[in-house]
């Protein structure tokens, strides 16, 4: 399912190109997924339950497909997408939409138990993130789809440019956001690992500022409604400052270890007893 729907999206993203510009050579695209579906192959025919190679699917998919897959297709396509064509805003949308579907699929299905928790707690902070991006591309789309029917709301295309950019370096990031949060778990909370989680949550603390200083440019300058992902940012700023603040306060650990060790029923102290009854009577 996860191979199919990765195929589903590159020869959706070729589709674009090779209509707007009539040029049918366009669906070799498809080339720019092949790292990632024989890292892909790897993963799936592998019977080791090595979770790192989650991470390696995951970063040529973004690093070798997507990114540059929808850099082209924007960059020949944005000023031309018409609703009345086959392949239209809508559909773009539609495909761009499958790359959260296909985290979830990575990260739900991996055959990995003893990180269940783990996995399924990333792929929904992950998941949030990656829909961020996807509505900054949405900003885009709709933007020049009414400059095409005419009704524009007059945001400078330098801007839009700015936000197009941001939404690629969102997708790019994630990769890190995944490398932190499983070596911090494989490595059981040592203290350089977990400073790479520190640095993850400041990222992603810079990173929905500026997408949240971006949404407040066009929703108080050009009326643009983007209000319930502005509350999204708000908080996942929150949140992932409050993520800091707890492994700042450990001393660059989550203090789970801690915790474990000394919950531990062996490692428990017995209880006081008495002593035995003559050498109470002899005293």
């Amino acid at each position: 399912m996860f191979l199919l729907l990765m195929i589903a999206q590159c020869l959706l993203l070729a589709s674009f190109p090779a209509r707007y510009q009539e040029n049918s050579t366009w669906y070799a695209f498809v080339a720019f997924i092949v790292p990632a579906l024989g890292v892909s192959w790897w993963w799936i025919t592998s019977h080791e339950e090595k979770i790192h190679q989650l991470l390696y699917v995951w970063l040529t998919y973004i690093f070798f497909g997507l990114v540059p897959m929808v850099a082209i297709v924007f960059a020949l396509t944005e000023d031309n997408l018409d609703r009345n064509q086959e392949f239209g805003p809508n559909v773009l949308k539609i495909c761009l939409n499958f790359t959260p579907l296909l985290l979830l699929l990575l990260l739900n299905t991996a055959a990995v138990p003893r990180y269940r928790k783990l996995l399924t707690g990333l792929s929904f902070m992950m998941t949030i993130d990656i829909f961020d991006g996807n509505d900054l591309l949405r900003m885009v789309i709709d933007e020049n789809v009414e400059n095409t029917a005419g009704h524009k709301f007059g945001i400078p295309k330098s801007f839009m440019r700015a936000v197009l950019s941001f939404a690629l370096i969102t997708f790019l990031l994630s990769p890190y956001e995944m490398m932190a949060k499983l070596l911090v778990e494989r490595q059981d909370g040592k203290k350089c690992f977990q400073c790479l989680n520190a640095v993850n949550g400041l990222i992603q603390v810079v990173q929905n500022l500026v997408v949240l200083g971006l949404r407040l440019a066009v929703f108080l300058g050009y009326k643009w409604d983007a209000s319930m992902f502005m509350a999204k940012n708000v908080i996942m700023i929150i949140f992932r400052t409050l993520e800091c603040v707890y492994v700042f306060r450990d001393g660059g650990g989550d203090g789970r270890g801690q915790r474990e060790e000394a919950e531990h029923p062996l490692n428990a102290r017995p209880p006081p007893t008495a002593p035995p009854a003559a050498c109470v009577d002899k005293a």
